[in-house]
């Protein structure tokens, strides 16, 4: 933007004008994108004489950014995924139109898309279903797409068994940007030797791990994984996935299930944590102070903690557990935990609850007797509608159970936020600003009334 009004500082006539409107774009989008505003300048060959071009390019993709985020875009003419907008930028400063952006008419394009560049839950009951693939998974030994031995989600998951049995795939992310790898995986039956690893590379044929899994990791539970690949980019048009098995015996398993590929925007960050493993109600980080609690309220090792060594076990009606935190001046957060319990009977509940004071709470998650399968299960609740956060911020996990031999555990918990992308609900966009002889793209992605930018490249 200096360079832009730089520039302009040295125009006649349309000097006024141009600068109200770089002042207006500036002030409305500059938290969002001051990372990012020059990123497209990294790496670029500017030739002499194209300069103007990129100045007004960027200003297209500003000027879609502010119609997304402040205007009726997202209500009106993009309102379902692949609907398509196109407009010229022609600057209009108090009614009147001024002359164009460095005497050019940016030619934007705003499309919205799917999250996930590529998706498979294995639904098709084959190696071929899912979407934004480039080819069918490639197998070998008995890797198959199997109903049996309970699927995380729908009726099918992909299960490799036994010897050495592999499945990959590839997809385009050319020109992509903040790309993650999700999927739900479980191990069953490893001992001590057998082993299976995800590995990705950019060419199909030189392979990085990213993730191992041995007899430690053996407990027929599906966990959520999450992995950044944004020090691959950038991306080929060809990068592949691949699940490689290493077991001893036809019963030593690892399934996977809901394996996507999909945009993050970067800045997302843990803020309070706590995984217990401590040993007590001190540990963690982030937190004003140490967890508040009734007397059946312990940090245990028994009943096998989601990770570690430890986790927080609650039993009876008199095991609540409380924490604050300043989360003044945060946007977009989450709060992130895995849960289980067992026996319950009818009557029986527990609630997870926020606070902005300590005394006014809201249930964000109930748990009743249907819910009671012995199996620790993630949890993703949005704190949106809590913000603007206060300076003690509390979390509370509110028993209410009848008997002792009733039980509730909880593990792994964090509220994450600082960056957009990551809800439930995330919508993403992409942009097209052609001016002159310049082209410039962008991701954006509008997640719980917070903006992010996830990609701003010159072509």
């Amino acid at each position: 933007m200096k360079k832009l009004l730089t520039y302009l500082n040295k125009q006649e006539g349309q000097v006024l004008p141009m600068a109200l409107i770089v002042l207006a774009l500036t002030g409305l989008i500059i938290g969002p994108s001051l990372g990012y505003g020059s990123t497209s300048l990294i790496g670029a060959n500017i030739r002499d004489g194209s300069i103007e071009a990129q100045y007004a390019a960027d200003a297209g993709i500003e000027d879609a950014i502010w119609n997304l985020f402040y205007g009726d875009f997202t209500t009106t003419v993009l309102v379902d995924e692949n609907d398509t907008h196109n407009y010229i930028l022609n600057n209009t400063v108090e009614g009147q139109t001024s002359d164009p952006v460095n005497e050019l008419l940016p030619d934007i394009t705003i499309t919205k898309v799917s999250p996930y560049l590529a998706r498979d839950n294995f639904e098709s009951n084959s190696l071929s279903g899912g979407t934004g693939w480039l080819a069918d998974w490639q197998v070998t030994g008995d890797a198959e797409v199997t109903p049996n031995n309970l699927p995380y989600e729908g009726s099918f998951h992909l299960q490799l068994k036994s010897g050495d049995e592999s499945a990959k795939r590839s997809l385009d992310l050319s020109g992509k940007s903040s790309i993650h790898l999700q999927f739900y995986c479980k191990v069953h039956s490893f001992e001590p030797g057998d082993s299976a690893i995800c590995q990705v590379s950019s060419n199909g044929t030189d392979w990085t791990t990213v993730k191992t899994w041995t007899d430690a990791d053996s407990d027929s539970i599906y966990h959520l994984y999450d992995i950044d690949l944004s020090s691959y980019a950038p991306y080929s048009s060809s990068f592949w996935v691949m699940f490689d098995a290493n077991m001893s015996a036809t019963n030593d398993w690892i399934y996977f299930d809901d394996v996507m590929l999909r945009f993050v925007a970067p800045g997302a960050v843990i803020m309070p944590a706590d995984n217990f493993e401590t040993g007590n109600f001190t540990g963690g980080v982030g937190w004003l102070d140490p967890w508040t609690r009734q007397n059946n309220a312990v940090v245990t090792t028994q009943q096998f903690p989601y990770q570690g060594n430890y986790h927080v076990y609650m039993k009876n009606s008199n095991s609540d557990v409380s924490r604050a935190a300043d989360l003044a001046g945060q946007s977009g957060l989450r709060l992130q935990f895995w849960a289980k319990m067992r026996r319950f009977e009818a009557g029986d509940t527990v609630s997870c609850q926020v606070s902005a004071n300590g005394a006014d709470w809201t249930t964000l998650k109930t748990w009743v007797d249907g819910d009671d399968d012995n199996i620790y299960r993630f949890y993703d609740l949005s704190l949106a509608a809590f913000a603007p956060y206060s300076t003690s911020f509390w979390v509370k996990f509110d028993s209410g159970m009848n008997q002792n031999a009733d039980d509730f555990y909880f593990d792994a918990l964090q509220i994450v936020g600082g960056g957009a992308g990551t809800g439930p609900d995330s919508e993403y966009y992409d942009i097209t600003s052609v001016a002159g002889s310049i082209t410039v793209t962008s991701v954006v992605t509008i997640d719980a009334g917070v903006l992010g930018i996830v990609s701003w490249h010159i072509q």
